[in-house]
């Protein structure tokens, strides 16, 4: 989830550090995603060469911390906030709801915003709305691939410190071995955690099937699978 930081309330860390607390990833996982999945460690996702976990564990779901961080903000009664999400994901929409529900309890009102999928990807890199519930994964084995994206789409349709990302992403295609590139990651995740710019909410699994008569099909844990080794036999 995006919090937008260059506008109120979001601008303020307290307020975005607030929504980390209220936001309950064991109900997501449970509701949403129908216990296909878990709670995320970081903001990238874990299956990639050169992973690595951020420094410190991400907060975890705690009203009264949340009332009390929304409290002490510069934004204490904040005006009600838009989230958007792409309609057509129907996973998007429940885990939108629960985001609302958990929002609802710490005194942060969110209205949503179900949006088609081009009109969704326009005002969020246009950072057009106040939070933005999305999902993404790689399709490519390496963690250049979600760093690249995280970087390309302005720190995850947050607008928080694009240039600082930026130059994460260069350090990581400059780094000479893994430990280099494995401690720029570690550096992103960490300015996750730190700064609660974009929150993670799942880490969630891709489900396929195959008919009887479909052989050759295996799908790459980076979310990819190749056409040539696929044959289908009979009518």
């Amino acid at each position: 989830m995006s919090l937008n930081t260059t506008r109120a309330p979001f601008d303020d860390p307290a307020v975005r550090a607030a929504v980390a607390r209220a936001v309950n990833t064991k109900a997501i996982v449970a509701s949403a995603f129908r216990g296909y999945g878990t709670e995320p460690a970081g903001i990238l996702p874990p299956n990639l060469a050169n992973y690595a976990a951020p420094s410190a564990a991400l907060p975890t779901h705690d009203v009264a911390a949340a009332k009390a961080a929304l409290a002490g903000s510069k934004h204490p009664a904040p005006a009600p906030v838009e989230l958007i999400y792409d309609s057509g994901q129907s996973t998007d929409e429940l885990v939108a709801q629960v985001v609302q529900a958990n929002l609802k309890e710490v005194g942060i009102e969110v209205r949503l915003s179900g949006l088609e999928t081009g009109a969704f990807l326009d005002r969020a890199f246009a950072l057009d709305a106040d939070m933005v519930v999305w999902s993404y994964g790689a399709i490519s084995p390496d963690m250049v691939d979600p760093i690249g994206w995280a970087s390309g789409t302005g720190w995850l349709f947050t607008g928080h410190d694009p240039d600082g990302l930026a130059q994460q992403y260069s350090d990581y295609t400059a780094a000479i071995d893994d430990a280099g590139r494995e401690a720029v990651v570690r550096a992103v995740q960490d300015e996750a955690v730190t700064a609660a710019n974009a929150i993670p909410l799942a880490h969630f699994q891709v489900l396929h099937a195959a008919g009887t008569n479909v052989s050759g099909f295996e799908s790459a844990p980076w979310g990819l699978y190749y056409w040539d080794t696929v044959w289908l036999s009979g009518s």
